[in-house]
């Protein structure tokens, strides 16, 4: 919409597949092109696991195969360009989740810190105006 009216913004959405073969449950989340290493958590021999795609640490994807957890979890790391410890990433008892906390890996983005969760803040996100007496979820 912005773009209609002059103000162009750029298409940084996530690519996702899904497919079902058989009683396999294949989910892909980011691309995978340039990778420079894998990390394999969970055992093939079971049919549940993922494979997560690293580029200079950071994660840019998952493929997925009967793990929906690390699915759907797996967006997140991708979107805080989250640089995990890879024996950490390959333990399948630790939620990707976790391993996206802010002392867990290194923010790539240029984007300031949240002062009230340590989140980054997105660029539509809403400021903290201490003057006005309101943040971003609502009056204190």
């Amino acid at each position: 919409m912005k773009h209609m009216i002059g103000r162009p913004e750029p298409y940084d959405a996530i690519p996702w597949f899904w497919s079902n073969q058989y009683d396999l449950r294949l989910q892909t989340v980011g691309l995978s092109a340039g990778y420079d290493r894998t990390v394999l958590r969970g055992s093939p021999a079971e049919r549940s696991f993922s494979v997560v795609y690293l580029r200079e640490g950071r994660v840019i994807a998952l493929d997925c195969v009967n793990a929906t957890r690390d699915y759907v979890q797996g967006r997140k790391p991708i979107l805080d360009g989250a640089a995990p410890d890879p024996a950490k990433l390959a333990d399948v008892s630790m939620p990707l989740k976790e391993l996206a906390q802010p002392e867990a890996f290194i923010r790539m983005r240029r984007w300031p810190l949240s002062p009230r969760s340590g989140r980054p803040l997105r660029r539509n996100a809403r400021q903290i105006t201490p003057a006005r007496g309101r943040t971003p979820s609502g009056p204190r």
